[in-house]
């Protein structure tokens, strides 16, 4: 009886916690969530706060606004789906919704310390900087200006996307 008890408290904890985040609710751990061997693990926390839409008036991706402007010019349908903090990047990305599939974005400073991060990353993208990771489908790293985005998965439509979007990647499978 003390079991159901707490169980029907957690719920109701989670539910208001839901309601209470209005549109934030509905995003979940992306499924491209690797799982490391180090103790940090990736967590997802509220997107950053934007004043503005989502959108540039930039034509070559450079950043996180340009990107998701060349993706929705290709007619993909994209979304922001949370944040995310990867141990191995150090700043927080943003994960897009693109038709459906979780794909992981981190912004750098510029474009040389994005340079400088992504060759941290090995060929199979088993291994960042000192970090290994045992990722739960094939990952595929892109870079384009100060941004790195991953995509662990295998739709072909978001690979040719991300492909047009920013050019062939980097690193992974």
């Amino acid at each position: 009886m003390l079991f159901r008890r707490t169980i029907v408290v957690i719920l109701s904890v989670a539910i208001f916690l839901l309601i209470a985040c209005e549109g934030d609710a509905t995003s979940t751990a992306p499924a491209s969530a690797p799982t490391s061997a180090s103790t940090a693990t990736p967590t997802e926390s509220t997107p950053p706060p934007t004043d503005s839409p989502a959108t540039s008036n930039s034509g070559d991706v450079t950043g996180y606004l340009s990107l998701v402007d060349a993706l929705r010019a290709s007619d993909n349908t994209v979304a922001l789906a949370g944040a995310i903090s990867q141990p191995f990047f150090a700043p927080e990305g943003r994960v897009l919704s693109v038709n459906g599939e979780d794909v992981q974005t981190f912004e750098f400073a510029s474009e040389a310390e994005a340079d400088t991060v992504a060759e941290t990353v090995s060929g199979d993208g088993g291994s960042i900087g000192t970090s290994m990771v045992g990722w739960i489908a094939p990952p595929h790293f892109y870079k384009s200006g100060s941004l790195i985005v991953i995509y662990v998965g295998s739709d072909t439509g978001v690979i040719a996307a991300l492909e047009a979007a920013v050019g062939s990647q980097f690193g992974g499978r």
